[in-house]
């Protein structure tokens, strides 16, 4: 618990002395001047992770653990569309990385399951429905297309796994699992049909839990929830690609016959575009969205928590997904708490940090019980887990092979202690602004550092020579 530090400023006495939900009601009144409550609130998620996801117990279900009904809301499952993925955002950059090691267990116990399923649909490899439980239940659960038609849950999961490796850089945890990157290769290979244009795309598709508006041969307008290529099934099959190769390549596997396989075909898959309007195309054909506040944003995924879409390096794509968010949020959007998490990540990677904090404090002031769990409704663990990662991610990236520091900080917060959050590439990062002084940012190297990294704070940069296992001070007004 004491390994993250997370100090955003200081609260009055008068308000400190409140309680808890005196002082939310205060935020639901629309104050800005109880940063101690938000520091309550972030570290309150990491102590929620570490009650329901102990080293060799089951991993942390949508109410974590916390659940008093016989009959709980959706049974108190692992639903695979998001949920149980958003989970764990937090455990890796919020320095409680063996707290997502029953996660990967559960990823294991799924593959015999999984790969039948797989078998029955006619597919190699394994995959998930889009929601299962503690027995492993592989199938569709529930008859409606628009969330039951979902079979790329598994690989969602399995997105974790070169996280995992990219924070710690142990390519003896790829080894472990190199058998499950290759199932979950092998069903999105399988998975892949030629388009009318040739180029390769998942046929039946969804987009979870949104559907569309078709003219179907009398003239009719029709609802239907079932396509082919959609955008979020096209991220997610890219990401599954591009880890595999990733993993290949630190294991000195690129000669293996299905790596070569993945080189051949990823020239061909199909690559999501831009509409008219200028928002990422949630389907592949210009369709008009039935829900357009729909609470899932599942077609940005390449962007975050996937890495497919280079923010940085790729302007056209950036401002397309900004503009999908926007959107979204433009139509009543983000209704959810775990929905409102999301988008609170979305901005952070965006590195816009007034949006950020705008949807920040939205949470707690729509979708935060007086205890701050989550409300979806009902209650639902994810949106605090989320919420976690996302002020985390304002306050550190570590994309693109470099830490980017305070990239996503909003002008109320003047005063900034933080110690103890992780990076990629095995790093651990301090950071420390005070209203009128010079920030610092301490870059303390794990063992699997590389000893080189580019540190960027406000758009200028510097590479740091740093021995694994040492540290190195900046003053960023350098």
């Amino acid at each position: 618990m004491n390994r993250v530090q997370f100090d955003i400023g200081k609260t009055s006495d008068d308000i400190l002395s409140l309680p808890t939900k005196d002082r939310l009601q205060r935020i639901k009144d629309g104050n800005h001047d109880d940063p101690d409550l938000m520091e309550t609130y972030f570290q309150f998620g990491r102590y929620l992770l570490i009650a329901s996801s102990q080293p060799g117990c089951l991993p942390a279900n949508l109410q974590g653990k916390w659940n008093p009904y016989a009959r709980p809301p959706w049974a108190s499952d692992y639903h695979l569309n998001i949920n149980l993925q958003m989970n764990y955002w937090l455990a890796e950059t919020c320095n409680l990385a063996e707290l997502h090691q029953p996660f990967f267990d559960l990823i294991r116990m799924y593959q015999p399951n999984g790969k039948d399923l797989a078998r029955r649909l006619g597919m190699k490899g394994w995959c998930m429905g889009h929601s299962t439980d503690v027995w492993g239940n592989a199938r569709s659960m529930g008859v409606a297309p628009m969330w039951a038609a979902t079979y790329l849950g598994g690989q969602w999961m399995a997105f974790h796994i070169l996280d995992h490796y990219r924070f710690n850089r142990d390519p003896e945890f790829l080894r472990e699992n190199w058998d499950i990157l290759t199932a979950s290769t092998e069903f999105c290979e399988s998975y892949l049909i030629s388009g009318p244009d040739g180029t390769l795309m998942a046929r039946p598709a969804s987009s979870p839990e949104n559907m569309f508006f078709y003219t179907d041969s009398d003239g009719v307008k029709q609802r239907a929830a079932l396509s082919a290529g959609t955008t979020v099934e096209q991220f997610m099959i890219l990401q599954v690609f591009n880890d595999y190769l990733e993993a290949a390549e630190v294991l000195g596997k690129m000669d293996a016959p299905l790596v070569k396989r993945i080189l051949e075909l990823l020239p061909k898959i199909y690559r999501p575009k831009v509409a008219d309007d200028g928002r990422l195309m949630e389907w592949r054909l210009p369709f008009e969205e039935v829900h357009r506040g729909h609470r899932h944003i599942s077609h940005v995924i390449g962007a975050y928590p996937g890495n497919v879409i280079n923010l940085d390096t790729d302007p056209a794509m950036r401002d397309a997904v900004i503009k999908s968010v926007e959107g979204r949020l433009a139509h009543g959007g983000a209704g959810t708490g775990w929905s409102r998490a999301w988008t609170i990540g979305m901005f952070a990677r965006f590195s816009d940090g007034e949006k950020a904090y705008e949807n920040f404090h939205a949470i707690l002031a729509k979708s935060t019980l007086d205890n701050l769990w989550d409300w979806h409704p009902p209650f639902q663990i994810d949106g605090n887990f989320g919420a976690t990662a996302a002020l985390a991610e304002m306050l550190l990236h570590s994309h693109n092979g470099e830490i980017k520091l305070l990239p996503a900080v909003p002008s109320r917060w003047k005063n900034i202690s933080v110690k103890g959050l992780r990076a990629r590439g095995d790093y651990k990062v301090d950071i420390t602004r005070v209203e009128g002084e010079p920030a610092t940012a301490t870059i303390h190297t794990g063992k699997q550092s590389s000893g080189e990294i580019r540190v960027v704070y406000q758009n200028k940069s510097q590479t740091l020579q740093i021995e694994p296992g040492k540290s190195a001070t900046l003053k960023l007004n350098d």
